[in-house]
């Protein structure tokens, strides 16, 4: 699936994550907004990047991010669920992050909205962008 140029340029892929991150305008949530013409003037980001991969979310569900990434508008990250699911998958408490990275005391951090993170991954997803620029700049 193609999306229109508007979108693809304010995502960013996380190649340490897989995350599809939302660089446009945001909700003070933290959920990317896309602005529309017509009756629905916007809409979630990562809404309509699902729909546009996989069509309609069934009536009645929400999307959940398995990744936990709010930016994130990855289709292969979010999965519909209901009210009282969605609920439930955030009350999950794995004891490891997505990558199989141990959530103890001396990996674990929390984010400025709270989230849990696993230090090992922040490690690797800083170095990726960090190689990413030096190549940007030519080093």
């Amino acid at each position: 699936m193609n999306l229109p140029d508007r979108i693809t340029r304010k995502i960013e892929v996380d190649l340490a994550t897989g995350c599809w991150n939302w660089t446009g305008g945001r909700m003070s949530n933290g959920y990317g907004s896309v602005n529309l013409t017509g009756p629905k003037r916007s809409v979630l980001a990562h809404r309509f990047v699902y729909e546009a991969y996989h069509g309609p979310v069934p009536e009645g569900m929400h999307l959940h991010h398995r990744c936990e990434n709010p930016r994130c508008c990855s289709p292969d990250h979010l999965v519909p669920v209901t009210r009282k699911g969605h609920g439930a998958a955030h009350r999950e408490r794995p004891d490891t992050c997505r990558h199989g990275h141990p959530f103890d005391e001396a990996n674990t951090y929390r984010d400025r909205r709270g989230y849990r993170k696993c230090r090992v991954c922040h490690r690797i997803q800083e170095a990726a962008r960090l190689h990413a620029a030096a190549a940007r700049l030519g080093a």
